[in-house]
């Protein structure tokens, strides 16, 4: 079974990734192999992103479906004059992990944590710097 998902332009904009035109779509290849002599083994499962050596991100993650997600969940966006539609449907909670680098991947998570971390403190610091101005 295989599914084409799109990668949301949002995701790439965080990571500092700029779209090479603005016709082109980034495309994600998601395959669900079943092994059907052995029922006992749990499907394998597996993305691939079309076109990621444009950006310097790994092509192929394994895929792991939450055993914790309650679904489903409806995805809503804000339309035209701040209607509400529905976008999609959530059906299962998938965790990517990169296939190869995962040195490289563990060290990227640990920057992002550390620059949100600094961020938040920074932003507490100036906060309680203005209260204590208020206050003298």
């Amino acid at each position: 079974m295989v599914w084409l998902m799109k990668c949301p332009v949002s995701t790439k904009s965080r990571q500092g990734m700029a779209l090479p035109s603005s016709d082109f779509v980034p495309m994600a290849k998601y395959t669900d192999s079943v092994n059907l002599l052995r029922s006992d083994l749990s499907p394998e499962l597996t993305m691939e992103i079309l076109g990621a050596e444009l950006w310097n991100v790994s092509k192929l993650y394994f895929v792991n479906k939450s055993k914790d997600f309650r679904g489903p969940m409806s995805i809503f966006s804000e339309a035209n004059q701040g209607e509400v539609a529905v976008e999609g449907t959530l059906t299962d909670k998938l965790e990517m992990r990169p296939h190869c680098g995962i040195e490289e991947y563990g060290k990227l998570c640990q920057e992002r944590n550390r620059k949100h971390v600094a961020e938040a403190r920074r932003l507490d610091t100036h906060r309680l710097l203005r209260i204590a101005v208020d206050y003298t």
